[in-house]
This record gives structure tokens, sequence and C-alpha cells, in this order.
């Protein structure tokens, strides 16, 4: 089940203006988990840790960054987030 609802997140993700402009708005891993549960999907930050290469459309925070940042990004690291932040979680 949990692989359907992360299937239909970035399905809805690639169609819906209203998703992609929060998610290029993200600050962490953790954001976008709470944004598909807002929208009834449940996944998970490894879902997403597993296939961000593979989900390259301009929306998603990640797109057309490194391999450190996209490693930064899921280690609690990225844009906007603090280590004060990463310790918390």
């Amino acid at each position: 089940m949990a692989s359907d609802h992360f299937y239909l997140f970035t399905a809805w993700a690639s169609f819906s203006k209203e998703a992609q402009n929060l998610l290029q708005s993200v600050h962490s891993p953790q954001e976008i988990v709470e944004l598909a549960a807002q929208k009834g999907y449940a996944i998970s930050v490894e879902q997403l840790r597993l296939f961000a290469r593979r989900l390259q459309e301009p929306h998603w925070v990640w797109n057309q960054q490194d391999d450190q940042w996209v490693e930064d990004f899921f280690a609690g690291q990225g844009p906007g987030v603090s280590l004060e932040w990463s310790v918390r979680t």
C-alpha cells in the first residue's frame, strides 16, 4: 500500500500546480512527507531518498542539484535547515 501512495503522490505532484509550488519551497524531506500526509498519501523519507534521482521534474527541490547537495538535503542539512533542526529529529 505504501508504494501505491508514493506512486500516487508523485503523480499528483506531476500534474498539480499547487503541489509543484509547494514542493519547490520545502526545506527538508520531512516537509514533503507532511505535505503528502495532508493530501492523504502515506510516504516516507526513505522512499524519497531512494527515488530522488528518478524524480527530476523542476518542481522537486533537488532538481539540477549535485549528488552532495542531495545527500545533505536528506541528511537534514539541506537549504534552510539548521544543524539544530537535524539534531532534534
